[in-house]
């Protein structure tokens, strides 16, 4: 029996990817396909050419918008996108090719539109280590204390 090739990129975005999208296609097979959203190649991150790797949610929300909406629009019969941070609400779902009613809206912030790791080697093995979200905690916590 024949093994699928390892793929180091789907691997990565399969891992760290915030949306997803499974589809039944017409030929009766199933798919899910991850969100492309990092800025860098698995080939750049495993040989050390880049220090850190960017997750634009933002982006990859639209390029599956775009699968749905465009690419395999005439040869799916339903398509849904998840959101992994809510792994049980459709965000949106397309049959035949067409947005159906009571979509969640997405809204992206600066904050939330992107994640940032950094890259580490551990035992042979490389790692993305999430970077620091750049909110000063004690000046929020300061400036809203006394807001009622």
């Amino acid at each position: 029996m024949p093994t699928k090739k390892f793929d180091g990129d789907e691997d990565i975005n399969r891992q760290y990817s915030r949306f997803k999208i499974w589809f039944s296609f017409k030929d009766g097979r199933n798919k899910t396909f991850y969100a492309k959203e990092k800025n860098a190649t698995y080939r750049q991150i495993g040989a050390g050419r880049v220090q850190s790797v960017t997750f634009n949610h933002k982006q990859g929300f639209e390029n599956l918008c775009y699968l749905a909406e465009t690419y395999y629009q005439d040869k799916y019969t339903t398509a849904i996108i998840y959101d992994r941070l809510f792994p049980d609400v459709i965000i949106r779902k397309y049959v035949q090719g067409i947005l159906q009613p009571g979509s969640v809206e997405v809204e992206f912030t600066e904050q939330s539109s992107c994640t940032h790791y950094f890259i580490k080697v551990k035992d042979g093995s490389t790692i993305l280590v999430p970077a620091a979200t750049g909110i000063d905690f004690k000046k929020e916590i300061a400036t809203n204390l006394n807001k009622q």
